[in-house]
């Protein structure tokens, strides 16, 4: 009868960790802690076949909570910084918010670069695969990946302010400056 209980409290969690991500996170990651935690890794990788998009909020809540607590926590510790953990909070923010892979590829150091470079390709995150280059000690790809980052944004940038400007035979008009003379160079005295 405990374990069918158990059963059904894990799966409402499934269904209702999204609204109460939303409601209170710091809440939510106490409530899952306290109650869930020799169930959390199982919660975890169900919601990453089920909703990747909650996994990811529920893993970042985990580790805020766990930062926020100064790492008290050495169970909630031991998961946030186990390899498993940070690279699929990678994968998982490659594929729902890319725009917070660098930080967090920065921020910890549990995951394998390999993986995570691979990852990062697969999405075409130039800033976080220069970083992991940089950190497997391949200086020059990691500078070379980013020059060729900045031509294409400079390329993109030019095609833009092209499209702007008048065209080309219009500047002469529009930009001719009158050809002094002499007489208008006379000061009248």
């Amino acid at each position: 009868d405990r374990l069918a209980r158990q059963a059904t409290a894990r799966t409402l969690l499934e269904f209702t960790v999204e609204a109460l991500l939303d409601a209170d996170p710091a809440a939510t990651v106490q409530l899952v802690a306290e109650h869930f935690f020799t169930d959390l890794e199982a919660i975890l990788a169900s919601l990453d076949q089920t909703c990747p998009k909650v996994s990811f909020a529920l893993r970042l809540a985990l580790e805020e909570e766990q930062a926020a607590a100064d790492g008290c926590s050495a169970t909630l510790g031991a998961l946030t910084d186990s390899t498993e953990f940070q690279e699929q909070v990678v994968r998982l923010a490659c594929e729902h918010k890319p725009e917070l892979v660098h930080d967090y590829l920065t921020r910890h150091s549990a995951y394998r670069v390999e993986p995570c470079l691979e990852l990062c390709q697969r999405h075409g995150l130039t800033l976080p695969m220069a970083y992991l280059w940089e950190k497997m000690g391949e200086v020059s790809a990691a500078h070379e990946l980013l020059l060729i980052q900045l031509r294409t944004l400079l390329g993109t940038l030019r095609s833009q302010v092209l499209q702007l400007l008048p065209p080309p035979c219009q500047w002469e008009a529009e930009t001719s400056v009158p050809t002094p003379t002499l007489s208008s160079l006379r000061v009248n005295a």
